[in-house]
């Protein structure tokens, strides 16, 4: 009789620990999630209901399929759906990404979205970057990401900065990757998007990571999370309200339209530029860039409106006037009223203040 309650003890616990760790998760998301926990405390309720004298056999048991189980997830490796930030550190890739380590060598991971890095980054740069990429995503420095819904959108793709010392050491680290990255961004399986270390602070000009790392978190996160408020085609509502800046829809008739030609027709409209590249008077979006598709004056547009209503283009009116002429909060607010009003929409949780480079709730360092 004691034989057969040990035997049904165990059975159950196994019946338990199975059901448990039953699950699959993709290969493109986080490491699987921690159950040890769970598991050991129900074994040990199920201990506790056995009588005095196989308490030990069952417990013994017990933990003995509990260390079957996966290991618990690093507090510095959030997966899918886990706003709150582990410890952040700079180092080698980790096991995942050492595909990629014959042109990147280093790597951050920021409630799990990735950073890479070249060797020849260097390291104020970089941890100012890395800082600037943590405070977009947790404006409010609480630990905790400031818009679940728009982080998974990002883990869903390997969203992804690789950060440069400049366009020449890029060239040589992509080059020097294997055909599998392009594949996968083909696929729509990685986004990623570059940044110069010779455009980030110190330096002569504006701060490229305030840039660079916010068209990430809109064009993969926010377009993607809300498609029919922030998508990048025309009909969603914040390119219905680029279209009003613009004074009119522009847009390319064939990807080819886009290439980087010097053979561009100007006079009938180049890639998502008017034609002879010249907008109505009343228009205050004026980006002429030949290369740029409708999609990307949609990226261009929300960066413009949220670090203007930021405070981050007042000293720079004179600078970017060709191309965005509503450089202060007032002007946004009087005159493209409509993006206003939607930037401030709280439910949205969009960053309510330009990132300094310097993330408070922890300590972002280079491991040696």
């Amino acid at each position: 009789m004691k034989l057969l309650r040990i035997l049904s003890a165990v059975i159950g616990i196994a019946l338990l620990v199975g059901s448990l760790g039953c699950s699959t998760t993709p290969a493109e998301v986080a490491p699987t999630s921690n159950i040890d926990a769970t598991v050991e405390v129900r074994a040990k309720e199920l201990v506790a209901t056995q009588p005095t004298a196989i308490d030990a056999t069952v417990e013994v048991r017990a933990k003995e399929l509990v260390a079957t189980q996966p290991t618990a997830t690093p507090a510095s490796a959030p997966a899918i759906g886990n706003t709150q930030v582990g410890e952040i550190k700079i180092g080698k890739l980790p096991l995942d990404w050492e595909w990629l380590s014959g042109g990147l060598n280093r790597y951050a991971s920021v409630f799990g979205v990735n950073f890479f890095a070249t060797s020849n980054t260097p390291d104020d740069k970089l941890v100012h970057s890395v800082n600037v990429l943590a405070e977009y995503l947790d404006n409010d420095a609480d630990g905790l990401a400031d818009n679940e819904k728009v982080l998974k959108a990002l883990l869903a793709v390997n969203a992804s900065i690789i950060m440069s010392d400049t366009e020449d050491d890029l060239d040589r680290s992509l080059d020097a990757l294997p055909e599998r990255l392009h594949q996968s961004v083909d696929d729509g399986d990685i986004i990623f998007l570059t940044l110069f270390a010779d455009e980030v602070p110190p330096n002569d000009g504006p701060d490229a990571s305030l840039e660079e790392i916010l068209h990430l978190i809109t064009q993969a996160g926010y377009a993607r999370a809300y498609p029919d408020v922030f998508g990048e085609e025309q009909g969603s509502e914040i390119a219905n309200y680029m279209d009003v800046a613009r004074g009119g829809y522009f847009a390319e008739d064939d990807p080819s339209d886009c290439d980087d030609d010097p053979n561009e027709n100007w006079a009938a409209g180049q890639c998502a530029v008017p034609p002879n590249g010249v907008y109505p008077n009343d228009a205050w979006y004026t980006y002429t860039d030949t290369t740029c598709s409708y999609d990307c004056m949609v990226t261009e547009y929300t960066y413009w409106a949220i670090t203007s209503v930021l405070g981050a283009q007042s000293n720079r009116c004179d600078d970017i006037a060709d191309e965005w002429s509503l450089c202060t909060e007032s002007q946004v607010e009087s005159q493209d009223n409509a993006v206003y009003r939607l930037l401030g929409d709280h439910s949205f949780a969009l960053p309510t203040r330009i990132p300094k480079g310097d993330y408070k709730y922890t300590k972002i360092e280079i491991e040696h």
